[in-house]
């Protein structure tokens, strides 16, 4: 915030060219997404540790519940040119209990994840892995080589599994250094 600022106070000035303003600009408005998704990281700290009861949506077609989450990711990481994979994404007729809020913000924190450390070139997998009373969702990507996913504070990737909690479900993920992949697992108890 105080880097913005700075920045902010330059931009101001009037004896500053043209170029360097929109340089700065530039760093402002990278400065403030940065602002914005710690922000979010906080909200969804706060959602997700709250000791207040949380109110599950009814059983609900494990496709429709989960699947239009995993549609607008895919969506949304087209329009940032990252390809995605779905042949191993497989829809059966089986019913889960989530929270509509949660899921939202799990899977908006999942794909800006994505964006920020996949790497482009090579392909995000998306997979349905059925078991005997839950549904796993599998999202699995490559992390650039210019970009650390373990340097950031982890806190989205901890939110993400205390929402999971609250949702009587899992989370679990593992980033494999040697061959650079990321793998994160969302287990969904099948409503009986």
């Amino acid at each position: 915030l105080t880097g913005l600022m700075s920045y902010l106070d330059i931009v101001k000035e009037e004896r500053i060219s043209e170029d360097l303003k929109q340089e700065y600009l530039g760093i402002v408005s990278e400065k403030a997404l940065e602002i914005k998704e710690l922000t979010d990281q906080i909200f969804d700290f706060s959602l997700a540790s709250s000791e207040d009861t949380i109110e599950l949506d009814e059983p609900m077609d494990v496709q429709y519940a989960i699947g239009d989450y995993l549609s607008e990711m895919c969506m949304e990481l087209a329009e940032s040119k990252i390809s995605v994979n779905i042949d191993k994404l497989l829809w059966e007729n089986v019913k889960v209990i989530v929270s509509g809020r949660f899921m939202g913000r799990i899977f908006s924190n999942l794909t800006s994840n994505i964006k920020k450390y996949a790497d482009t070139s090579k392909v995000v997998s998306l997979e349905t892995i059925y078991c005997k009373h839950s549904i796993i969702i599998k999202i699995s990507n490559y992390i650039s080589d210019n970009k650390k996913l373990l340097e950031s504070a982890g806190i989205g990737l901890k939110n993400i599994e205390m929402m999971m909690q609250r949702m009587n479900g899992k989370f679990v993920y593992d980033s494999n250094d040697e061959n650079g992949i990321f793998i994160v697992m969302l287990e969904f108890k099948i409503a009986e």
